[in-house]
């Protein structure tokens, strides 16, 4: 074992929430093939909700990687950040924010999301050499892909995907590499 080196694995509420959103406006706008949430109801979006999103995203992601814990508190605290440039109203934000945040704090949401990867992060961590600085890595799970931003990696901060964790380690691995240089 790497004496002095860490991974710290989260599951970032207001990183896995953008996810939630592009999934269902994804769905709405056929820009993918069905995602996780399906929703029915049609929600309002605003007219430049892709630009805003790649705004916010990167904004979150620089947040999230200066400090782990503001993801949490702009989710909980802040939530008027999610809404502005990314929907026409509140009801149609309301719905969806209550939404995630019931399926987030239910046992199918955090916890699974990072339980489900616990196993490959370890063995990742076994494969880094020796060599690797007495620094801590931390690694943000998201539950699907990012299709309309970038998974941005800064020095040691990445984020994953669960499919990524679970669907080739040596990819995992060389992914997790980047980050740490």
């Amino acid at each position: 074992m790497n004496k002095g080196f860490y991974i710290m694995t989260e599951a970032c509420p207001a990183l896995n929430f953008f996810i939630y959103i592009q999934n269902i406006y994804g769905n709405q706008t056929k820009k993918s093939e069905h995602r996780f949430p399906y929703m029915i109801r049609e929600y309002a979006f605003s007219q430049n909700f892709e630009d805003s999103y790649k705004e916010k995203w990167a904004e979150t992601v620089q947040l999230v990687a200066e400090n782990r814990f503001n993801g949490e508190k702009l989710f909980y605290n802040h939530k008027n950040f999610f809404f502005e440039g990314l929907f026409m109203d509140h009801t149609s934000f309301n719905e969806v924010y209550q939404s995630f945040k019931v399926w987030w704090q239910s046992l199918t949401g955090e916890l699974a999301v990072t339980k489900t990867v616990d196993e490959e992060i370890r063995n990742i961590y076994r494969d880094l050499p020796e060599s690797s600085p007495r620094k801590t890595l931390f690694v943000q799970v998201i539950y699907d892909d990012c299709f309309l931003g970038d998974l941005m990696s800064q020095p040691y901060f990445c984020i994953v995907t669960m499919e990524q964790c679970l669907h080739g380690k040596e990819k995992l691995l060389q992914f997790v590499r980047k980050s740490m240089r």
